[in-house]
C-alpha cells in the first residue's frame, strides 16, 4: 500500500515504501475532496463546502499537500435577493455580496438611480443624485442643466451684455454678476473698413484706436490691370504705360497715371455679342451680358431689369466685380462725390451693389484717379510726421485739384487745414469755414464745426500751408508744430 493510500501497481521491489529515496508517483485520480488536506490532515475554511472530488493525479496533491482550488462552475445564489451567478466552486468566498446591477430605493429627491449593484439598492441615502435638472440661476435669469444634487450653481452662461458698441460681452455671466461694463471690455473685432477696403485689425476695445499703417498687400490697379507691388500703408506705384483709353470717337494722350485728356465716349457700342445680339454697351467700354439673353439681371442701382430697359437706355459693367448697372443711374453714383459742405470724404471708389473696389473702370477712371491721389496724400502724411516741403506741395496742390473739381475756378480755392483732437489733419474746402460736423476718417473723433468755427477740440494747422490764420476769427488755437 502506498502512503497515499493507494495500492501499489508494482509485482515486487525490495525496499518498503518508506525507505524509497525517490517516493514513487502514484498515477491514480486523486478523487479526494478539496476540503482534504495530506500534511496537516486538517479541513481547509475555505473548502469544507466543497463537494467535487479532484481531478488532478494523486501524486500532484500528494507532493503540494493539498488538492488547491476547484475548479467546478457552480450556480451561486446571494441570499437576501435572490440573485444567482455562475462561479467557480472556489470564487464563493468573493462573492459574498451581490453586484448585479438593479434600480435602487427611491432616493430624497424622488429620483431612483437606474444601474446601482444590488448590495446597495437599500443604502442610497447619502448618494448624490446626478440626474440632470434644468434651474433658473437667481440673478440673472439664465437656465443651467446641472445634476439633481447641485442646488446653488454658477451660471456658466456668456455674459451677453450689449456693449456700447453694440457687440455683446464675452466674459462669464458669473463672474460680471453686478458688473459695470466698458467699452474696453470688448474682445471682438474692429468692425471699422479702412479707406483701403481692409479691415482695422486693433481691438473693437479702443474705438479711437484704428490701424494707422495697413500691412496688407495693395489692392490697386492700373487701367492696365497691373497690380501695385507695395504695401498698403505705403504709397502705390504710378504707371508710365501710355494711357490704354480709347475707341474710333478719341484717344487718350496722357501716361496711365496722368489724368485722362479723353472724356467718356456715350456712343453706344457697335460690336456684335457672340450670341449674335448687338450689345447694349457703350463705346470703348467692356461689353456687358446681353440684355436679351440676360433679361432677368437687375441693376442695383434703379432695381430695373435689363430686359426692360429702353431702347436708348445703355448698360455698363463694372469690369473689377463685372456687376451691371444702368449707364445714367451709375454715372449719378460717381457724381455724388462723398462731401459735406466743404468737408472732403477721402474714400477709395467701390461697387455700389458688392462693394469690391474699382480701379479699372475706363468711364469712371477720373474719379477712381482723384480718390487714388487723395489716399495716396494720406498715406503720405501718415508715413511721415514732418513733411518735407515738396511733399507738402504735393499735397497742397491735389487738395486743390479736388476742391477745383468740385467747386469751379481754382482762383476761388481758399480752404484751410485743420487737426482733429487726435493730430489728424483734415481740409475745409470753398470759404475754409465750418458749416457742418463730420467724423474723422482716420479715428472717428469729431471734426468741423458749424457757423464757420471748428469745434473746440479741433485746432488750426496753418503750419502745413504756411495760413497765417483760418479764414474766420474765433477759431481753436494752432496745433502744436508737427
Amino acid at each position: 500500500m502506498l502512503l497515499c493510500g493507494h495500492k501499489c501497481p508494482r509485482k515486487c521491489h525490495p525496499i518498503p515504501h518508506s525507505q524509497e529515496r525517490n517516493r514513487y508517483q502514484c498515477e491514480e485520480d486523486c478523487q479526494r475532496k478539496s476540503k482534504e488536506n495530506y500534511k496537516n490532515k486538517k479541513s481547509s475554511q475555505d473548502f469544507n463546502e466543497c463537494p467535487h472530488p479532484c481531478k488532478r493525479k494523486c501524486y500532484e496533491c500528494y507532493e503540494e499537500g493539498s488538492c488547491g482550488a476547484c475548479e467546478e462552475d457552480i450556480k451561486w445564489k446571494f441570499t437576501g435577493c435572490g440573485h444567482d451567478k455562475t462561479i467557480k466552486c472556489h470564487e464563493r468566498r468573493l462573492h459574498r455580496l451581490c453586484e448585479e446591477l438593479v434600480p435602487s430605493d427611491k432616493l430624497k429627491c424622488g429620483h431612483t438611480i437606474e444601474k446601482i449593484p444590488c448590495h446597495q439598492r437599500h443604502n442610497v441615502d447619502e448618494y448624490k443624485c446626478r440626474k440632470a435638472k434644468d434651474v433658473e440661476i437667481p440673478g440673472c435669469g439664465h437656465v443651467a442643466r446641472v445634476p439633481c444634487f447641485v442646488t446653488n450653481p454658477e451660471c456658466t452662461k456668456r455674459c451677453g451684455y450689449k456693449l456700447s458698441c453694440g457687440h455683446e460681452c464675452e466674459g462669464g455671466c458669473a463672474a460680471h454678476k453686478n458688473y459695470i461694463h466698458r467699452r474696453s471690455d470688448c474682445k471682438r473685432e474692429c468692425p471699422k473698413t479702412l479707406i483701403c477696403g481692409h479691415r482695422c485689425i486693433n481691438g473693437c476695445a479702443e474705438p479711437d484706436q484704428h490701424s494707422s499703417s495697413c500691412m496688407e498687400e495693395c489692392t490697386y490697379k492700373c487701367l492696365h490691370g497691373m497690380e501695385c507691388p507695395f504695401q498698403c500703408y505705403e504709397p502705390c506705384f504710378e504707371c508710365l504705360e501710355d494711357c490704354p483709353l480709347k475707341c474710333k470717337h478719341g484717344q487718350c494722350t496722357k501716361k496711365c497715371f496722368e489724368d485722362c485728356n479723353r472724356y467718356p465716349c456715350n456712343k453706344s457700342c457697335t460690336e456684335t455679342l457672340d450670341c449674335g445680339h448687338p450689345c447694349n454697351g457703350l463705346c470703348g467700354e467692356p461689353c456687358p451680358p446681353c440684355k436679351k439673353c440676360n433679361p432677368t439681371i437687375e441693376c442695383p442701382i434703379t432695381l430695373t431689369k435689363i430686359g426692360e430697359f429702353s431702347d436708348d437706355e445703355r448698360c455698363y459693367m463694372l469690369p473689377d466685380c463685372r456687376c451691371v448697372f444702368m449707364v445714367d443711374a451709375l454715372d449719378q453714383y460717381f457724381k455724388d462725390k462723398p462731401s459735406v459742405n466743404g468737408h472732403l470724404v477721402i474714400k477709395l471708389w467701390d461697387c455700389p451693389c458688392c462693394k469690391k473696389l474699382v480701379y479699372t473702370a475706363g468711364r469712371y477712371n477720373k474719379f477712381i484717379k482723384d480718390a487714388v491721389r487723395m489716399w495716396n496724400v494720406v498715406k503720405l502724411q501718415k508715413k511721415q510726421n514732418e513733411l518735407t516741403e515738396e511733399e507738402k506741395e504735393q499735397i497742397i496742390q491735389a487738395m486743390d485739384s479736388e476742391i477745383q473739381e468740385l467747386y469751379g475756378d481754382g482762383d476761388n480755392v481758399t480752404g484751410h487745414w485743420f487737426c482733429c483732437p487726435n493730430g489728424h489733419p483734415y481740409y475745409i474746402g470753398e470759404c475754409g469755414g465750418a458749416t457742418q460736423r463730420s467724423v474723422c476718417n482716420d479715428c472717428g473723433a469729431i471734426i468741423g464745426g458749424t457757423g464757420h468755427i471748428v469745434v473746440p477740440s479741433n485746432s488750426f494747422y496753418g503750419e502745413f500751408d504756411g495760413s497765417a490764420a483760418p479764414a474766420y476769427p474765433g477759431q481753436p488755437g494752432r496745433q502744436p508744430n508737427r
